[in-house]
């Protein structure tokens, strides 16, 4: 028999005591826009959400706003706008704060401008994939790559499990390949330590570790969506905490993908990049590639990168350290001696990956996701190893050349 899932329990126990942040707050949006009333009365409000979002779960949102006798005016954004440019020309001197309701990308874009503006901003989410609401960055939903740029935080975050719920399947079966992937991350992390010299945060890794164990236990559950928004919720402050987690191999992987697979969903993007992120770890650990012959041709990867990507190679070239040969040494030195624990952690991944495949697409329901090509796969594979400055799995495979022996 499934259990129960208790929302705000879980997300308690998965902190282990620890106090929320400030800026978030977790329960339903009334209380939570109430409990802003005193910051909201003054001045004028811009409510800005998405048209499609407006009828099914927005209205009662901009309701309860106005019921605070709130002056308050709603902006109503089309989908198809990319880059949201309708939300920069709304603001101007008369708006004292702004609430955006929706997904990440209508929050990202709103938090964005309204930072530009100096204008300070609140956030409700509407779907379940948010666990970068709270990092430095924002990213941009463009035609091609998206865009990182840093901007100011939001005041609050109203976290309302019961509007989120809402949300469609794929956005469920998004966020919870979002969780999952995190598993490759953490191997990231690792390997970034290892070789920087630093130490684990041990704290932080337990923290992400029981974030991405809400998700993989949600199929035990008779709400296995809650879970996933506990994971998410997790996360997001994990992603507070550090930037551990941000551009890791499986995430460079699937920005490539938003590249070279644009008619693919998005939970097919973060799902196939978890995957061949994860097959391609076990390779590198599982192997001795130390007398390896083969070298990566840097310069014609970023001849290819800039083309396809349309941005000035600086761009990439940037991002690409080239090891010395001491340090290529020290590199086959430390997977020499970490390689067998990491080879456990990926062998126990790839054992469960049926079973993570299966809640995916038991998450997706009927609503399909697209097929993605090999040709795309190995092209975003190469890509996503040049979006990054952080050591990786995926960039040292592409610096001892074993990425493209394996392309």
């Amino acid at each position: 028999m499934k259990k129960q899932f208790d929302f705000k329990g879980e997300i308690i126990k998965a902190f282990g005591g620890e106090n929320f942040p400030a800026e978030v707050f977790f329960g339903a949006f009334k209380k939570g826009l109430f409990e802003l009333g005193e910051t909201l009365l003054n001045g004028k409000i811009e409510v800005i959400m998405a048209e499609k979002d407006f009828k099914k779960v927005g209205l009662p949102v901009y309701e309860a706003i106005k019921s605070l006798k709130i002056n308050a005016r709603l902006l109503l954004i089309e989908d198809k706008d990319f880059s949201f440019s309708a939300v920069n020309t709304s603001f101007s001197g008369e708006i004292s704060s702004c609430i955006a309701v929706g997904d990440k990308y209508l929050l990202s874009a709103v938090r964005y401008y309204s930072s530009l503006h100096k204008i300070p901003c609140f956030a409700i989410p509407l779907t379940p994939c948010f666990d970068k609401l709270l990092y430095k960055s924002v990213y941009l939903k463009t035609k091609g790559q998206q865009a990182e740029l840093v901007a100011d935080g939001f005041k609050k975050i109203i976290v309302d499990e019961t509007l989120i719920l809402k949300a469609k399947s794929e956005s469920f079966a998004e966020a919870y390949a979002c969780s999952v992937s995190k598993l490759t991350a953490l191997i990231d992390y690792k390997l970034n330590c290892f070789l920087n010299g630093q130490s684990v945060d041990e704290n932080l890794f337990k923290l992400v570790s029981n974030g991405i164990n809400l998700a993989l236990g949600s199929i035990g559950y008779e709400s296995p969506k809650l879970s996933i928004i506990a994971s998410q919720s997790v996360l997001m402050i994990a992603n507070a905490k550090s930037d551990l987690l941000v551009n890791s191999g499986a995430e460079c992987v699937k920005t490539a993908l938003s590249v070279y697979a644009r008619e693919i969903k998005d939970c097919k993007r973060e799902f196939i990049s978890f995957e061949k992120t994860l097959k391609l770890y076990h390779l590198l650990f599982s192997n001795d590639f130390s007398d390896l012959l083969s070298v990566p041709d840097y310069y014609a990867d970023v001849e290819v990168l800039e083309k396809d990507f349309k941005r000035d190679r600086a761009y990439f070239t940037k991002n690409v350290k080239v090891p010395s040969e001491k340090r290529r040494k020290l590199i086959n030195l430390l997977l020499l001696k970490t390689s067998p624990d990491f080879k456990r952690e990926t062998t126990a991944i790839l054992k469960a990956l049926s079973g993570i495949k299966k809640a995916y697409s038991s998450m997706l329901g009927v609503a399909g996701d697209g097929n993605v090509s090999y040709k795309q796969i190995k092209n975003s594979v190469m890509a996503g190893a040049y979006l990054t400055d952080k050591v990786t799995a995926l960039t040292l495979m592409r610096d001892l050349g074993v990425l493209q022996c394996a392309n």
